[in-house]
């Protein structure tokens, strides 16, 4: 069986990298640095997907908070990149991860995140919000939706977390 972290951080966060809280579970929450690398990066998305499988395989839903990251900073390569790990990944998140969020209040943010969206389609609903709180509140939504229409079995959730 292997553990969980609640929190922990990729790269010199907040200068790169990436700081990620999961007491929310299953709501992660990841706050990125004013820049990030390729690397740090894919072992963010590695460490999500470790940490379903630590759960259980269990879904969870991410949110994104990238208010820090100066819009220039996602050009070019580095969005080249990111859309590269993210269809890589895409196949091994589908049917855990349950709705993915970015916050950035800049308005052209909106332009970068209209790239994204139009050359990674995920399976799941990827917006982009101004607030974290709007973002939760959409993160939650989806949660009780799956709930109530079966999709995410709360009893067999919580059985796997009393064998554990």
């Amino acid at each position: 069986m292997e553990r969980t972290v609640d929190h922990e951080v990729l790269g010199p966060y907040p200068e790169s990298g990436f700081s990620i809280d999961r007491t929310r579970w299953p709501l992660v929450t990841v706050r990125i640095g004013r820049t990030f690398t390729a690397e740090e990066f894919t072992a963010l998305y590695d460490r999500a997907l470790e940490e379903s499988a630590a759960r259980g395989d269990a879904p969870y839903l991410s949110l994104i908070d990238a208010r820090a990251l100066p819009v220039q900073a996602f050009a070019g390569v580095l969005r080249a990149t990111v859309i590269t790990l993210l269809n890589r990944y895409h196949t091994r998140a589908q049917g855990r991860l349950l709705a993915e969020v970015i916050v950035h209040d800049a308005f052209l943010a909106r332009g970068t995140f209209a790239v994204l969206q139009r050359a990674y389609r995920p399976a799941w609903p990827l917006r982009m919000f101004t607030t974290v709180e709007d973002a939760e509140r959409f993160c939650w939504r989806v949660w009780r939706e799956g709930e109530r229409s079966g999709a995410i079995d709360v009893a067999g959730l919580a059985a796997k977390q009393r064998q554990r």
